[in-house]
């Protein structure tokens, strides 16, 4: 498959094959896929930072995790559009992660086996019931660890409607944590980096936090406290109501459970942007709600939880064997929507890649 973002031309195996190639529908109809077998731990906070509007990192600190508090309804979610600062087109390297376990005094790396942001096991994790969106992950193995990258490809520019929808969804967490008078710049984050254990990959991954609801320093893991905050148009029919539950809880299942975040405010809009109601959903309940509304109905089509979680488990898994034929070297994964295949080749030698720039800052 042929993308204008690689860098560099990619090299096969010493056989001529991909150094990894999974397909992804004949994986769902196996056993692997409905085991429910697999053990996830509760993610637990190890490091954390925050992401300033000028994109200046501060480690260890927080000033950018914000309090929930119950918006008004009937905001106009499409006030101040003009004035919006969407974020930086820029890739977003694990070097970051890195940097603020180091600042934390994080010094367990020998007991890790993969660094990555959240975004990279969401679009894993989410492949099975996805048949629209390509992706691309940057993948390297220093010592027995593999980094994952973030890859931007051109199906993830929004087009105007997606943009202001977009704009929607930073707007409604701005009246929901006091900032309703401010301008919105998406630069501004709060990331906490958390240690989960999946089947037998342990795991450090950064995640955005939209806000929190109680003082993360008066809990014992201060995840249990975060909220994610998503916006919808208003559900007015069934189909409508079918599609929230096959194509979008899904998304916010997979996002929030690898987070550990028990709740999620969703705010429900007109087609103008006004703000009608704010739903709390459990994270824990999605699936149930989802599978009570198709089978009260006979449909057919509802997701698995264990089949995105086996998925991630499977998927990094042939990361990690692949990578471990080349340390130091860069593979990239590539998953192509229409044939429904995963497909990974190492980079020839740059200096920008993952596995050159981790193994410059990073000696187990």
């Amino acid at each position: 498959m042929e993308r204008s973002t690689a860098s560099k031309p990619s090299i096969p195996d010493s056989h001529g094959k991909s150094a990894i190639r999974i397909d992804v529908r004949r994986w769902m109809e196996s056993d692997a896929s409905r085991s429910t077998k697999l053990h996830i731990s509760e993610p637990r906070e190890v490091a954390c930072f925050s992401r300033g509007a000028d994109r200046k990192v501060q480690y260890g600190d927080r000033r950018e995790l914000k309090r929930y508090r119950e918006p008004a309804l009937n905001s106009n979610l499409g006030d101040k559009l003009d004035c919006f600062v969407p974020k930086a087109d820029e890739m977003a390297n694990v070097d970051t992660i890195v940097e603020a376990l180091e600042h934390d005094g994080y010094n367990r790396m020998e007991e890790i086996d993969v660094v990555t942001f959240r975004n990279n096991l969401n679009k894993i994790g989410g492949t099975p019931y996805n048949k629209r969106n390509d992706w691309e992950i940057d993948c390297a193995m220093v010592g027995n660890t593999v980094f994952l990258d973030i890859r931007k490809i051109d199906e993830d520019k929004p087009n105007p409607y997606a943009f202001r929808f977009m704009y929607y969804g930073y707007r409604f967490e701005a009246i929901c944590t006091g900032a309703e008078e401010e301008l919105v710049n998406a630069n501004s984050e709060f990331c906490s980096v958390a240690r989960l254990r999946l089947g037998n990959h342990r795991i450090i991954m950064s995640a955005e936090i939209d806000c929190t609801t109680g003082d993360p320093k008066n809990v014992d893991n201060p995840v249990r406290s975060y909220l994610e905050l998503k916006t919808m148009r208003e559900v007015r029919s069934d189909k409508e109501l079918g599609n929230m539950y096959r194509h979008r809880f899904p998304k916010y299942w997979i996002q929030s459970y690898l987070a550990g975040v028990r709740h999620i405010a969703l705010g429900l809009r007109s087609d103008d942007g006004e703000l009608l109601a704010v739903k709390r959903l459990e994270t824990h309940r999605l699936h149930r709600e989802a599978r009570e509304f198709f089978n009260e109905r006979r449909m057919r089509g509802c997701w698995e939880p264990f089949a995105c979680l086996n998925f991630i488990d499977f998927v990094l898994d042939n990361i990690r064997r692949a990578c471990g034929r080349q340390p130091g070297s860069t593979l990239r994964l590539r998953y192509n929507a229409k044939t429904d295949i995963i497909e990974g080749d190492f980079l020839r030698d740059d200096e920008s890649h993952i596995g050159a720039r981790m193994a410059s800052r990073y000696t187990p």
